[in-house]
């Protein structure tokens, strides 16, 4: 997958997607931060300024309800914060240990 941004003149800003290598869009141009895709899922912030995962095609699978994340890493693993208050979940959701 490919990360995509398009400049919205509604918000004045960028919005930011995923297609595939085909230059086919995935995932529409709708998240005001994404990081690239680790593990099958990627890290994306809605609208609300809450970060959550979506899985290749698009699909939350990780509600948005972190104020920051990391991507998973090649164990099944990412930091999550909220509020200041960091933990590793795994690529469920499931909090593995609190910081």
């Amino acid at each position: 997958m490919i990360m995509i941004g398009t400049y919205d003149s509604k918000t004045r800003s960028y919005l930011y997607g995923y297609m595939n290598k085909s230059g086919r869009n995935i995932v529409t141009a709708k998240y005001v931060a994404a990081k690239n895709y680790s593990n099958g899922l990627a890290a994306v912030k809605d609208a609300a300024g809450w970060w959550g995962f979506i899985d290749l095609n698009g699909n939350t699978v990780i509600p948005h309800q972190y104020t920051d994340v990391t991507s998973f890493n090649e164990n099944g693993l990412a930091d999550v914060c909220l509020y200041g208050e960091w933990s590793i979940i795994d690529k469920t959701g499931k909090t593995v240990y609190f910081k």
